[in-house]
């Protein structure tokens, strides 16, 4: 356990470092006094950046927006899975039209496409100020002669406008109806191949897809959604009982009117994720939001439940649900939600299921997120019993100082519920009835200097039958091998139920045009309690080589090669994202 001390010593020094930090940036009064109008407003008014995932790589993910798009190295991020939840990262380094991020769970690993959200200040997307060229006092005179002889003579047109009015108070809004049809969306395609000297296995794994939203698309300010992709599945073995299996998934096909300033009801029909509460999934059916003047909202869904696999059928789980969400204020930093969902399973009740959401995002200083998921059982769930039980939990708070440093706190907690709904694969009565698991993790960053920083991370956890811990602790050094550059060095472990690991991992990236270059590997030594002795430890090799490139016009694409290698046996995986957003 070495390492866990390790990781627990350098938390304590961090945390330390950290808040000493903290006190020696806090501005003095005088200093607060000396902060404009505008950035006050900017601090209160923040503009939200949606983005999506492009790749993956250890506890790093890469997102299609930049600082074209106004984000900033350290700025926190925020990923919205469409299973539910709020997953926070804070972006290491921010290019053009891309960036990297650092995920504050690395538990939680986003696949390609996955949504996430921003929220910046909005005076980074204002012009800058244009300096006119200095002209001598004699130009200057001359100029401003010619200027007086040439203009007219200005009258106030504006009588009717008072000091406490908004600047555009007297400009008409333009209705979502005014405007012409218009089409934005994306389409990709990802390709994974694994080839693996266990039994000369190979698999695949090939999606082309396409995500359309028509605006305004019969001028009454109405939208077509258009999302779906193909699947096709291969996997070949020697004994000729290879399998290979291609389905049309249809992900979203809806109708929306409404939802704007001008129309606070909302009505969106057909296969849609819920938009009131994205934790109660697909629906084939109808839903109704209305948005108060004071920012609130509230509304209904009813219809059917495609099954959460692979070909997405529908008609055997039936759905009831209701919502209320509240901010508070336009911001949205602060905001909290609840919402019930009632289900039947081939016409037969089947589950009562609640909740819950908070959320306070600010620019700076602490955030919280946190969703839980709470199950309402009744005498007829023999293993469960009667009451209310917390199936679900997942809650992050943080904070960044003014020198870069941040702070994360993580808790998961994840038990089975007791459904008929054929969401998860079966299991024993007594697994339903015990089976959990909760984690704890604390994550600290620090920044050394300018160009280098370390940063450390604890984590324990809780089963039915035991617990167990796991550490890391790690150095990032810029411009360490050549400019542009980004040097890591890692030591990682986990002590497990049936298993230990000890290893390291050497990361390089660097920035190439439109894009970052990054070359991993990584070494862990694991023990297995369970095998013999002659194979109880297996040591593990991974090699990776990732290419991720960006262009103007909306392309993106990632690709990576993987080596692993361990004892007698070896794999190579090829992977390709490819995206064009429009």
């Amino acid at each position: 356990m070495a390492f866990i001390a390790l990781a627990a010593a350098a938390l304590a020094c961090a945390g330390s470092a950290w808040a000493q930090s903290a006190d020696v940036q806090e501005p003095a009064p005088a200093q607060e006094e000396q902060v404009s109008s505008q950035e006050v407003r900017s601090a209160g008014d923040p503009e939200k950046v949606e983005f999506r995932v492009t790749s993956a790589r250890g506890n790093f993910v890469n997102i299609d927006r930049g600082t074209a798009d106004g984000l900033r190295s350290g700025d926190r991020v925020f990923f919205l899975p469409r299973e539910g939840g709020t997953f926070a990262g804070t972006i290491s380094e921010a290019l053009d039209r891309s960036s990297l991020v650092e995920l504050v769970d690395p538990g939680f690993l986003p696949g390609p496409g996955t949504r996430g959200m921003a929220q910046v200040s909005a005076d980074r997307f204002e012009a800058p100020a244009v300096k006119p060229a200095e002209e001598s006092p004699v130009q200057a005179t001359e100029t401003n002669a010619q200027e007086a002889r040439e203009q007219p003579t200005w009258t106030n047109q504006d009588s009717e406008f008072t000091p406490n009015q908004p600047l555009l108070a007297k400009v008409q809004p333009v209705r979502p109806e005014e405007r012409p049809p218009s089409v934005t969306g994306r389409t990709y395609f990802i390709a994974d191949q694994i080839w693996s000297s266990e039994d000369d296995r190979k698999d695949g794994f090939f999606r082309l897809g396409a995500d359309v939203e028509y605006e305004n698309l019969t001028g009454i300010g109405d939208a077509l959604h258009l999302e779906g992709e193909i699947n096709v599945r291969r996997t070949e073995v020697p004994d000729d009982d290879d399998e290979s299996q291609g389905r049309l998934r249809p992900e979203r096909i809806s109708y929306s009117l409404g939802g704007t300033r001008f129309a606070p009801d909302r009505l969106e029909f057909g296969r849609f994720l819920s938009r009131g509460m994205s934790e109660f999934g697909v629906i084939d059916g109808f839903e109704w939001g209305r948005r108060l003047p004071s920012g609130d909202s509230y509304g209904a869904s009813i219809g059917w439940m495609p099954e959460p696999d692979k070909s997405f059928e529908s008609l055997q789980d039936f759905q009831v649900s209701t919502y209320y969400r509240w901010i508070a204020d336009a911001s949205e930093q602060l905001s909290a939600a609840a919402g019930f969902q009632k289900t039947f399973h081939n016409s037969n009740a089947d589950r009562d299921l609640a909740v819950g959401k908070l959320a306070y995002l600010p620019p700076k200083g602490w955030n919280f997120s946190g969703t839980v998921w709470v199950d309402y059982y009744t005498s007829g769930d023999e293993e469960k019993g009667s009451g209310v039980d917390l199936t679900q939990a997942y809650l992050t708070s943080g904070t960044r100082s003014e020198d870069g440093a941040t702070l994360d706190f993580i808790y998961s907690h994840m038990e089975f519920p007791e459904i008929d709904r054929e969401e998860f694969l079966p299991v024993e009565d007594d697994q339903l009835a015990d089976d959990h698991n909760d984690r704890l993790a604390v994550r600290l960053r620090s920044q050394a200097s300018a160009d280098s920083r370390w940063r450390a991370a604890l984590g324990v956890w809780a089963d039915e039958d035991e617990e167990g811990a796991d550490g890391e602790v790690g150095w990032e050094q810029r411009n360490f091998i050549f400019q542009q550059s980004v040097t890591d060095l890692s030591i990682f472990g986990a002590n497990g139920r049936h298993s230990d690991s000890l290893g390291g991992r050497l990361s390089l990236s660097w920035n190439a045009p439109q894009g970052r270059w990054a070359l991993d590997y990584e070494f862990a030594a694991n023990q297995i309690d369970t095998f013999s002795d002659n194979n109880n430890d297996i040591p593990q090799h991974r090699l990776r080589l990732n290419r991720d490139y960006q262009t103007q016009s909306g392309w993106s694409f990632s690709g990576n090669v993987e080596l692993g290698f361990w004892d007698d046996e070896n794999s190579v995986a090829l992977g390709v994202y490819l995206q064009r957003s429009f």
